[in-house]
């Protein structure tokens, strides 16, 4: 997401989904440490990468949360955040890092419960897809984006939101 420093205004939102799955791994890294390890790698340098070409001034993330259907997952996606967050270091050690949960960023975005009371990725994508602010600077179709981009947008916005209300020092006039 892109905004303008100073009145926090949204410029424009892209989008660029990463599969690790399909990053590229060096052979070498695959032999001596393995499939997981090599992709995590390539993650980290694909996100170091984006870190130079994009210039951000902070990085936001949602935590990852034990999922009972896939609990093996959980390890991987530890590392790969660990991986991406010494590699933001690298890239500056000041750049915050900020950890979001999902209940912050619903609500940020205006997720309303179902009347089941759930709150899940139709309850998110309909509040996505009601927020002006974001529809407005997206640079594609909504149809266009998957699940996963959307959830990135709606912590970029809770970031944005929450950058809106810090308070600021008064300028010199």
């Amino acid at each position: 997401m892109e905004f303008d420093l100073i009145n926090f205004e949204i410029i424009q939102i892209h989008h660029n989904l990463i599969n690790v799955e399909k990053l590229p791994t060096l052979d070498h890294e695959v032999r001596v440490h393995g499939d997981l390890h090599a992709r995590i790698l390539a993650a980290a340098r694909h996100v170091e990468s984006v870190l130079r070409w994009s210039k951000p001034i902070c990085l936001a993330y949602e935590n990852n949360f034990m999922n009972i259907k896939a609990p093996s997952a959980y390890g991987p996606l530890v590392a790969l955040e660990m991986a991406v967050k010494i590699h933001a270091s690298y890239y500056d050690p000041q750049l915050p890092v900020n950890l979001w949960v999902p209940s912050q960023v619903k609500k940020a975005i205006g997720t309303r419960r179902s009347i089941t009371g759930k709150m899940g990725k139709e309850e998110v994508l309909l509040a996505f897809s009601k927020c002006a602010e974001i529809t407005h600077h997206l640079d594609c179709p909504i149809k266009e984006i998957n699940h996963n981009t959307i959830d990135a947008i709606c912590i970029a916005y809770a970031q944005l939101c929450a950058f809106r209300n810090t308070p600021r020092p008064p300028q010199p006039s």
